[in-house]
């Protein structure tokens, strides 16, 4: 098992640059343009050209009265939620992992051919990276690698195959190792993570639901109902 570097040097707390600027933008292609808060308000988008309070998601002021978030709108919070108004209120999953946007550790890199372009969805055009942009031969930049990486070994691994537009998309071999490696490092700089903890922690028996604990069952709570 390959030993989890540290991030540190020389007393300094370190961020590889390949995931702050790469790996981990790999949620810039599941991040939706708008999203719907609660029921008594329109979509928002996430950035707007508009001017004022309610223009859009970004923050940096006061959050507006009625924007209180309706998680079911976010989470499939089980048990009914959402019955009382007459709807489901479905949460409104993130997009997949693909190039379309709102150094390989060792590996073999993928061919400039089998990098592709596009949405992840069956019956879209694709392009090779290099008939998008030609001077990319070569040398796709790391975050097109990693989002193209993911759509394509999803496609390739789907079980039982061949691929459908209900396969999840996840990170591959590039993009999930930069990812996980950094996550797990912080975890074991930090004196006071689960890592370090002694594994002691339990949560609390009326938090959880059928012996699962999770967000889920942690804001169900929050909200006065049962887990």
């Amino acid at each position: 098992m390959t030993a989890i570097p540290r991030l540190r040097e020389n007393d300094l707390e370190l961020m590889p640059v390949e995931f702050s600027v790469a790996a981990y933008r790999f949620g810039h292609s599941m991040i939706r343009p708008r999203y719907r808060l609660n029921r008594a308000i329109e979509p928002v988008p996430i950035f707007s050209d508009n001017r004022g309070d309610t223009a859009d998601l970004g923050g940096f002021r006061p959050i507006p009265a009625n924007w209180a978030i309706d998680w079911q709108f976010f989470i499939n919070l089980g048990r009914g939620a959402g019955s009382a108004h007459g709807d489901s209120r479905e949460p409104q999953l993130s997009y997949k992992i693909d190039t379309s946007l709102a150094h390989p550790l060792g590996l073999k890199p993928m061919a400039d051919e089998d990098l592709k372009i596009g949405k992840a969805t069956v019956g879209s055009e694709q392009k090779p990276i290099t008939e998008v942009v030609p001077g990319l031969a070569g040398h796709a930049p790391l975050w097109a690698y990693v989002l193209s990486e993911a759509q394509v070994t999803s496609w390739q691994n789907a079980r039982p195959g061949p691929a459908t537009d209900a396969t999840p998309i996840k990170l591959g071999p590039v993009g999930g190792r930069l990812v996980a490696e950094v996550f797990a490092s912080l975890l074991r700089g930090d004196p006071a993570s689960y890592l370090n903890a002694g594994h002691t922690f339990k949560p609390m028996e009326a938090f959880t639901r059928d012996g699962t604990f999770g967000l889920a069952e942690l804001i169900n709570v929050a909200l006065g109902r049962s887990p």
